[in-house]
């Protein structure tokens, strides 16, 4: 009698093989619905995405990896205040948890008047060629700055060599800034704070800026400046308020800030014929003359002097007393005290101009009010 497995034919394969197993039906629906180049292609690019994502720790730290993620992930650029003279911080190069990075930002959250702006970008310094990423960085800094609106922009990398770690950070101001000092290498002090040649480096840049707008405003003169002056008269005055009693910042800066905040606010208050920006003026060049004083710089304290003769007989004519006009000539006579004509022809003629005016001025509002009594 034939048991009825005698009938399937032999060497078919198919009763030893016994049910399918998960393996095998995945790779049939894999072969199904991948089959053809193009499918290969996306199951190629599947496994390594699962490869990728199955060594994302070692991955994630690998350079090029970082440049990618960063530019997917990145934050959108800041926007500068337009009272206050920003400062911009970006990425550095090989700045492990960004610690530099918040070194930097957090130092100078404490330099009053100016704001901190934090870039979400990397410059980076790697190539065949230092001086042409050097250079090329500088361009993409200023590229940064115009689309921020911030005046300097701080990057650079971090060496690290013999277990150490040194910053090397470049600054880039707008540009019409022309900076003598573009990089330095910066060691944090003991305290994890920023050295006091990078504060000193910092003053430079924001004085030289401040004299540098100025004098777009000083060439104007003549012509109507009209609101561009009065943002800039803003964020003069609050660098001047945050510098007090700041240690980086020496009295010849302070000096010279204070003496072009007052010539600023003289500009306004000829254009508008406000009293008021006059005033102010004169607290100005008070201010710079106790930085800028005679034995310390002798011709930078005779021109605030003179100046300020100017200001009070501007003051002087639009009141009925004498007080303003009296401060005006002996202030024209303390600058004549270094304006000599041996000396500075130029600015004594000036002055002797200006000491002319005052007392014209003083003599008309005599025949009016008569003397100051007292």
């Amino acid at each position: 009698m034939e048991s009825p497995h005698d009938n399937q034919p032999h060497g078919s394969g198919k009763a030893d093989q016994g049910p399918p197993t998960p393996t095998n039906l995945l790779w049939k629906v894999v072969s199904h619905v991948f089959r053809g180049l193009w499918g290969t292609i996306v199951f190629v690019i599947i496994l390594v995405a699962f490869g990728l994502f199955w060594q994302w720790d070692k991955v994630e730290r690998l350079p090029v990896a970082k440049n990618v993620i960063g530019w997917f992930v990145r934050e959108p650029l800041p926007k500068a205040d337009p009272t206050r003279f920003a400062v911009a911080v970006s990425h550095l190069e090989n700045d492990d948890d960004h610690n530099f990075e918040k070194l930097i930002i957090e130092a100078l959250k404490e330099f009053r008047g100016v704001q901190v702006l934090r870039l979400d970008r990397l410059i980076s310094l790697e190539g065949s060629y230092p001086e042409e990423m050097e250079k090329t960085g500088h361009k993409q800094a200023q590229e940064y700055l115009e689309k921020t609106g911030a005046h300097v922009l701080i990057w650079g990398r971090v060496i690290k060599t013999f277990g150490q770690s040194l910053p090397k950070l470049y600054w880039t101001a707008s540009k019409e800034v022309d900076l003598a000092k573009v990089f330095d290498r910066y060691s944090p002090t003991e305290n994890l704070s920023l050295p006091s040649i990078f504060w000193g480096d910092l003053t430079e840049i924001l004085r030289l800026l401040i004299t540098t707008q100025y004098s777009e405003f000083y060439t104007s003169q003549g012509r109507y400046v009209g609101n561009p002056i009065k943002p800039f008269i803003e964020k003069v005055r609050r660098v001047l308020e945050g510098s007090e009693n700041r240690a980086y910042w020496n009295q010849e800066a302070r000096g010279q800030v204070a003496f072009i905040l007052g010539n600023s606010l003289l500009i306004l208050g000829q254009e508008t014929l406000e009293h008021q920006p006059l005033e102010e003026a004169v607290q100005a060049y008070q201010q710079a003359l106790k930085e800028l004083t005679r034995d310390r710089a002798p011709l930078d304290w005779a021109g605030t002097q003179s100046n300020l003769g100017i200001i009070l007989r501007a003051l002087g004519e639009r009141e009925r007393g004498t007080q303003h006009l009296e401060e005006a000539v002996q202030a024209c006579r303390e600058a004549l005290k270094e304006f000599t004509r041996d000396r500075v022809p130029l600015p004594w003629a000036r002055t002797q101009n200006n000491l002319g005016n005052a007392l014209r001025a003083l003599c008309a509002n005599y025949q009016i009010v008569g003397p100051r009594k007292g």
